[in-house]
This record gives structure tokens, C-alpha cells and sequence, in this order.
């Protein structure tokens, strides 16, 4: 179901199963399976003053990025 949590067991199921396609970089029809985050420190650190930009001003709207 749509918004149902996977166990941990089940989240890696499917990136094992993942692991062993041809192009686990896409799906069948080309679109991206994940987003690589090079850098999950500075990942949050840019998502906190983000955050605190937009909480300041009152606006929420931005802050969900897509890969």
C-alpha cells in the first residue's frame, strides 16, 4: 500500500533483487531507480539552511527537491 514503511528486510529484498538486473540504474522504461548523494553530510547541512531560509520567511513551499 501507498505510504506503508518497508521492514529493513524487506527494503534490502528489493535492493537485492535490484542488484541482480541488467541497468538496476533505471527502470524499463528509462526512468531513474535512486539518486546518488555524494555527500550525505553536506547534503543536510544544505537541507538545514534550507529549511531555516524558508521557516524565517514563512514559506515551505520549496523544500522538496526532486532527484
Amino acid at each position: 500500500m501507498i505510504g506503508t514503511a518497508l521492514s529493513d528486510k524487506d527494503q534490502k529484498k528489493i535492493l537485492d533483487k535490484l542488484d541482480n538486473t541488467d541497468d538496476p540504474w533505471t527502470c524499463a522504461h528509462g526512468r531513474p531507480t535512486m539518486c546518488h548523494v555524494t555527500s550525505i553530510a553536506q547534503q543536510l547541512k544544505d537541507d538545514d539552511a534550507l529549511a531555516s531560509h524558508f521557516t524565517a520567511a514563512g514559506d515551505s513551499s520549496d523544500l522538496t527537491q526532486e532527484c
